[in-house]
């Protein structure tokens, strides 16, 4: 239930309370919007995860997830200045926990790293919004806007919730791009 998994959040002695806040603020209201979700993955990656509190991350990066190893590095200098939409960082990080199967999030793969970022960016700005004073879209988000119109969202979400990078590799061949690279090339009122 949504209130073992909230008592797993606070009890997380390796993650501060500003971030235990927005976790448990973005997971309530992804649980609010989709009430089918299965939060056994959230409950077991939260349990093991471990904030670390040196940043690698460039100016711009706001968080990055190790579904391996349960690590998470955030930017929180970047997250917390005016520039991001701190819901909509919190809201990705929960669903990159939501749908992590411990080795990956969602359909990842090699080839499909900049689509699945672009795709969780999509679901987080359709629940929580994402107003920040730059307003603008990451070419991920309008990559995966793209091929969102040629495959379906129906098979990125499908495939996103059940880590399935291969039904995306697969659908794209279908609509006869041999590899993503060709998508710059593909003609979309075809």
């Amino acid at each position: 239930t949504v209130e073992q998994v909230i008592d797993t959040i606070n009890n997380n002695t390796n993650i501060g309370k500003n971030v235990k806040y927005n976790i448990g603020k973005a997971l309530i209201e992804y649980v609010s919007h989709d009430k089918n979700v299965s939060l056994d993955n959230f409950h077991s990656n939260f349990q093991r995860l471990n904030l670390i509190n040196k940043s690698y991350l460039n100016h711009v990066d706001t968080y990055k997830y190790n579904p391996v190893n349960g690590e998470i590095i955030i930017n929180e200098e970047y997250v917390n200045s005016n520039d991001t939409n701190v819901d909509n960082v919190y809201m990705q990080i929960v669903l990159d926990m939501i749908y992590s199967n411990g080795k990956k999030v969602g359909f990842e793969s090699d080839n499909l790293k900049a689509l699945n970022k672009g795709f969780r960016e999509t679901m987080a700005k359709q629940i929580v919004g994402d107003e920040h004073k730059e307003n603008f879209d990451s070419d991920e988000y309008v990559y995966t806007q793209l091929i969102g119109r040629i495959i379906g969202v129906d098979i990125l979400m499908d495939a996103f919730k059940t880590n399935n990078s291969q039904s995306v590799e697969n659908t794209l061949i279908n609509y006869g791009l041999k590899s993503i690279n060709e998508l710059a090339e593909y003609n979309i009122s075809r």
